[in-house]
């Protein structure tokens, strides 16, 4: 080295020394940063995972001490004592815990008497109070409050378990008893405690510790080592531990071994009121990771350079001097280069300006520019190349260039000579001529970064996500969306190149034609799942594009990405009303069906049931065809009940509405219920307090109870419960947009549930169609529900069904609040009243309108063989007729609902025009809705249902006629 100067050496000694030093501050630098951010994140997961134990805490010390006090308060707890319940309050009691139970997820509860000893538990075992449960029950009475134990296991069935003792005492301060609440520990350990904000490493954990004798118990899970929970204990004397540091009160950052004995960084600190302590870690290794890499490949860096300067060195020691060329023969060939040659080779315009603007050189890309040739442009001056000049910014940059001589770079729209418009960028500086000027076409630059500010303008307010990259498929631009749906900003992701792992529901084999389809410049669109900033998985469709340069070549790449999440929802939300939408229209027209099957089989029971009573009355009980014919009559009164149950699906039988009381109602009904499903099952009745009125028929609550509670016993096996409640409620419009079938307002609600088979999906949207039945042959007619259907509808109200396979059902019936007054109870005829009327009154002249000639026949025979006098019309146009000569002779019209040309009640409006005095009885197989609005009669109108009977005949004609 003795060939280099002493001061070189030296210079090169101090350049690396510097580096190395720089080098060394700057990774000390990184650690102190990588422990300031780590630090950061390690209290933020602490903070986010106290407040969840805090919170778990709070609310078992809080809401559900304050629900158990309000069901089981202390002259209960002190009468259950004194008294052993009975079978039914142990039931109810059990019912209302197991109602709770997953509410507030305990496994079990305990009633203890003021011996602290167990008389009533939720679950059948039997076992005797743990110490650690006693000494919460001690601890309990002495604060005369609420307690929680710590966390232990149970010995006998291995749970982990958490007690929350509650004591109860006297009007006079004695203690009479309590209530322990036993929660699964492990489900708060597994579920709450593993929450927590996004991570920012790989061996991040968090876990609970408390003193234990003379070691450190390990109350939770651990990552790294299975079956830790209460199984794993640390001496006191491991002083380099984590969890002895933190029970030593060493709170906040600190750094140690962990159960592993591996080194970490941790943020500890206690849990309030308890003996628990808190440790959130990290592996010291993974913290200093990234400044250890970057230092490395810095030192790397810096030893190569080094290296290359050494050989540079001596390969300039060992250059031979005659080998270099002299300056004055490297001046010399210069001179001989032809200049002019070598401009007329670069692609961009060189010209020379002299002092009075005229162009004293150009080269042959230059002319090129301009559209003439390199002599027609020296013949040229500024002025005449761009006309108007002066006024521009152009020339003021050539005169600054000129005048102040001062290099300038402008960039001009300009219009040439053949009139087309041009982009050119100038390069002015000095010379000794004047102007020496650089010329470049910039248009196509121009148009597409002027396409490209397009294309970005209309991202900026596109709602969905665009975004760019670059040929290598690193970002170059986001917009807005891409910020509001992924929810990472701008800064964080240009630059960046997306992982090709987005969520394992998607493989290797999606993820490499993905790549290798988009980096052979195709296009591809297609769905995958992604990931937000939060660490939420969504669905994305994506339509990604490449964009090629003039020449073909793959420049960039554009991507636009829609999240289906809420369209999805929106979808599936429209599928739902769709659905409910058809299940509407189905039953309104099966039940319209229905209705008009009804009325035709009425119209026939009407004709056999009116025989057969005829013919009755003609012989003798000891005559052979009375038995027979007695047996007809019975089956089409059955008949008839059949069909009344198609009329209350349809919503068209007859009802006298009245307000009621459904607790006091029901009341009523219990003992008959019990009677109906047998002694094997327990009926549960549990009235809602102060409910509201309801304006309905009473015999309806009897159809909707005996149909619901038959059809929970058939659920059944040989035995379970069934129960009914009752309560008020509030149905608002939200809920409204979700159930199409109801409306907002107040309803009492009505539930029947039982705990049988319960029913799937499929069979759910069936079950009010009438004839419907999962029952075997013979066992059913399937028109239990259907008939409870059209009792609801009918009174306005709405159904809601909740049931699972194995899980019971649940039967919720709404109707409507009544706001208006009570009514006063109807005076009805006594027995005697009635026959009175019926022996009293005279034989009178009836005009009687039908359009079923059948029907006619029988009816009118029947009025006969009652001594009336009847003048029998099959249309409306002939009773018109009758009345006008019979007029003051007809006592009572009797009509047929529906007909033909008219219905009945236009029919009775012109008869009493004509005579206001005329008496009217209707008579239907159903009750139309021109006399009855919404399936509620009017008071002074008068109608027999099909099929008549004589006595239902004489008892309506006597109340016509006899009213005043």
């Amino acid at each position: 080295m003795s060939y280099y100067p002493r001061w070189l050496k030296l210079t090169l000694v101090l350049i690396a020394a510097s580096l190395l030093a720089g080098l060394y501050t700057h990774y000390r630098l990184q650690c102190r940063k990588a422990l300031y951010d780590i630090q950061t994140s390690l209290e933020e997961i602490y903070i986010y995972k106290m407040e969840t134990v805090k919170q778990w805490r709070a609310v078992r010390l809080d809401k559900a001490s304050i629900d158990l006090m309000s069901q089981y308060n202390s002259p209960l707890l002190e009468r259950w004592i004194q008294t052993p319940p009975a079978a039914e309050e142990i039931d109810a009691l059990k019912l209302a815990l197991e109602t709770t139970k997953l509410q507030y997820q305990y496994n079990d509860v305990i009633f203890l008497d003021p011996l602290g000893k167990p008389y009533f538990r939720l679950n059948t075992r039997a076992v005797d109070l743990l110490k650690v449960s006693r000494l919460a029950l001690a601890d309990a009475i002495r604060k005369k409050e609420a307690v929680l134990t710590d966390i232990y296991k149970d010995p006998g069935t291995g749970m982990i378990q958490v007690d929350q003792v509650i004591p109860f005492f006297s009007r006079g301060d004695d203690f009479i008893g309590a209530v322990i609440y036993q929660y699964k520990g492990d489900q708060f350990l597994e579920s709450y405690l593993p929450q927590a904000p996004p991570s920012p490493g790989k061996s991040v954990e968090t876990y609970l510790v408390r003193p234990d004798g003379g070691s450190i118990l390990y109350l939770s899970s651990l990552r790294y080592k299975k079956d830790a929970t209460l199984n794993l204990n640390i001496p006191f004397d491991r002083i380099e531990t984590l969890a002895v540091k933190a029970v030593k009160s060493q709170g906040g950052l600190i750094r140690g071994k962990d159960y592993r004995n591996m080194d970490v960084i941790a943020v500890v600190g206690p849990v309030k009121d308890t003996q628990w302590f808190l440790i959130s870690q990290i592996d010291e290794h993974e913290v200093f990771a990234s400044p250890r890499r970057i230092s490395l490949f810095m030192l790397a860096a810096f030893l190569s350079l080094l290296a290359l300067a050494f050989i540079m060195l001596v390969l300039l020691k060992f250059h031979k001097k005659d080998e270099i060329l002299p300056v004055e023969t490297a001046v010399e060939s210069t001179k001989k280069i032809d200049y002019e040659t070598i401009l007329d080779g670069i692609t961009e315009g060189c010209q020379i300006i002299d002092f009075e603007w005229r162009f004293i050189y150009a080269n042959a890309a230059a002319a090129r520019q301009w559209g003439c040739k390199k002599h027609e442009l020296q013949k040229l001056t500024i002025r005449d190349l761009f006309p108007a000049s002066e006024k521009r910014e152009l020339f003021a940059a050539f005169q600054n260039c000129m005048d102040g001589r001062k290099p300038q770079y402008i960039e001009s729209r300009l219009n040439k000579p053949d009139g087309t418009m041009v982009w050119h960028a100038f390069s002015l500086q000095p010379a000794p001529q004047g102007i020496f000027m650089l010329s470049k076409d910039i248009t196509e630059r121009k148009r597409v970064e002027a396409e490209k500010q397009q294309f970005v303008t209309a991202a900026e307010e596109s709602g969905e996500s665009v975004i760019f990259f670059d040929a290598n498929g690193h970002i170059q631009y986001v917009n807005p969306a891409f910020e509001k749906i992924t929810g990472f900003k701008k800064e964080e992701v240009i630059g960046v190149l997306p992982p090709k792992t987005i969520h394992g529901s998607q493989d290797d084999k999606f993820y490499g034609e993905f790549w290798d389809t988009i980096m052979n410049g195709k296009p591809w669109q297609g769905l995958y799942i992604n990931q937000k900033k939060d660490g939420t998985f969504y669905r994305e469709k994506s339509s990604i594009r490449p964009i090629c340069d003039q020449s073909g070549n793959l420049s960039s790449f554009v991507a636009v990405n829609r999240d289906l999440t809420k369209y999805r929802e929106l979808q599936a939300e429209k599928d739902k009303l769709q659905e409910q939408l058809f299940q509407v229209q189905k039953m309104e027209s099966i039940g319209r069906l229905a209705g008009g099957v009804a009325h035709d089989f009425n119209n026939m029971l009407n004709v056999i049931q009116g025989h057969a009573e005829l013919s009755l009355q003609g012989i003798d009980a000891e005559h052979p065809l009375y038995n027979p014919l007695l047996q007809i009559r019975k089956t089409a009164e059955r008949s008839a009940e059949l069909t009344n149950q198609l009329l209350a699906f349809a919503r068209k039988q007859t009802v006298t509405p009245k307000v009621i009381n459904l607790n006091d109602t029901i009341n009523g009904l219990l003992q008959m219920l019990r009677r109906l499903i047998g002694e094997r099952f327990l009926l549960a009745w549990i009235p809602g307090y102060n409910v509201w009125q309801v304006k309905m028929d009473p015999t309806q609550i009897h159809q909707i109870l005996t149909n619901l509670t038959i059809n929970a016993k058939d659920a059944m096996d040989n035995t379970g419960r069934i129960t009914i409640e009752t309560a008020n409620l509030t149905i608002d419009e939200a809920y409204c947009e979700k159930n199409t079938s109801c409306d907002p307002g107040d309803y009492v609600m009505l539930a029947v549930s039982d705990e049988g088979c319960g029913m799937n999906k499929e069979t759910q949207a069936n079950i009010f169609e009438p004839f419907f039945t999962t029952k075997g042959l013979g066992k059913g007619t399937g028109l239990g529900l259907s008939t409870v259907y059209g009792i609801v509808k009918q009174n306005k109200g709405f159904v809601d069904v909740y049931s699972e396979p194995n899980n019971g059902t649940t039967f919720k019936i709404y109707i409507p609040r009544h706001h208006g007054e009570s009514e006063k109870p109807e005076e009805r005829a006594s027995t005697e009243e009635i026959q009175a009327l019926t022996t009293a009154s005279s034989k009178k002249t009836i005009l009687l309108v039908e359009d079923e000639s059948e029907v006619m026949d029988i009816t009118r025979m029947m009025l006969e063989r009652l001594g009336h006098r009847v003048l029998p019309a099959d249309t409306p146009g002939l009773a018109l007729s009758i009345a006008e000569k019979h007029g003051a002779e007809i006592d009572l019209l009797i009509v047929d609902v529906v007909m033909p040309e008219m219905t009945g009640l236009e029919l009775s409006d012109q008869l009493l025009l004509l005579h206001p005095g005329l008496k009217v009885l209707y008579m239907s197989g159903y009750t139309a809705d021109i006399i009855a609005h919404h399936g509620v009669l009017d008071k002074d109108v008068h109608l027999v249902q099909k099929p008549i009977t004589f006595r239902s005949l004489i008892l309506k004609i006597d109340e016509v006629l006899g009213q005043s």
